[in-house]
């Protein structure tokens, strides 16, 4: 089972299907694999219901598989909302992550195509590429404990009250 490395939609369907059957062993249900099916339930609910499912499927999964303390509140309210974002905003096609803040994506143009609508600046926007080219890209860039971390100290994240209920960023507010 793919949990990450998509290479079509029918493999993060299973995935999904999966976590959603608890048929897949918790040991590989990795952090790559939870935003794999955070953005799946956003492509198709509301943020505010695709939180819901993720509450819901989380406490099932860890239930099923007798993982206690598995679900945490403000992670999963976190990384909902930063991948709401993320996936309405355009997705640079690369396969690196891309620092916005140092790349002028006006300049780079393919010499082969003619001038690109300046609105699209380079990149491609969510209804350009199919669901799994979307999930690799988002991992590849925001797949790591470090928006976590540039947002809550390790002493707030580690906390119960963090764990049950959600609790706003101490160190660098939400954008969006």
């Amino acid at each position: 089972m793919k949990t990450k490395n998509f290479a079509s939609d029918a493999e993060v369907a299973a995935l999904v299907e999966a976590f959603e059957t608890a048929t897949i062993p918790a040991s590989e249900f990795t952090h790559a694999a939870h935003i794999a099916v955070a953005l799946t339930y956003l492509e198709t609910l509301p943020p505010d219901q695709a939180l819901e499912r993720m509450r819901e499927k989380i406490r099932g999964y860890a239930a099923h598989h007798g993982v206690s303390n598995l679900y945490h509140e403000t992670l999963t309210t976190f990384w909902i909302k930063l991948l709401d974002h993320v996936a309405t905003q355009p997705i640079e096609p690369s396969s690196r992550p891309v620092d916005a803040k140092r790349v002028d994506l006006s300049r780079r143009r393919s010499p082969r195509r003619p001038k690109a609508d300046p609105s699209r600046r380079s990149r491609l926007a969510k209804a350009d590429l199919p669901l799994w080219q979307r999930i690799n890209l988002i991992v590849a860039r925001w797949g790591s404990r470090r928006p976590v971390e540039t947002h809550y100290s390790r002493e707030l994240i580690v906390s119960r009250a963090a764990r049950e209920s959600w609790v706003p960023p101490d160190r660098l507010p939400l954008p969006f």
